[in-house]
């Protein structure tokens, strides 16, 4: 992880942030096969943090147990869904 602080000539600093946990190359053109699955994983994502953010915040969710055990499951599936993401943009 490099991080560098460059001054420009206009007197602004902007930060130059390069890590490999960032990689914007994964939007490139990609095969129908990887765009599919790039796409899926994204909607995964979108698909476990909802879940976890429901079972954190619904508070009639149709679920049989206690309310600090339907926050622990949402803080896991919202962690999941983060290394999901991460996992889909370490993949070659």
């Amino acid at each position: 992880m490099v991080n560098q602080f460059v001054l420009n000539t206009t007197s602004t600093l902007t930060l130059h942030y390069n890590s490999k946990m960032l990689n914007f190359d994964i939007f490139k053109q990609k095969s129908p096969k990887q765009r599919f699955l790039l796409i899926l994983g994204l909607i995964m994502f979108v698909f476990y943090l909802a879940i976890g953010l429901a079972c954190i915040f619904w508070a009639e969710l149709p679920l049989n147990i206690g309310r600090p055990y339907k926050i622990g499951i949402g803080i896991f599936l919202i962690i999941y869904a983060f290394v999901r993401l991460l996992s889909l943009g370490r993949r070659d």
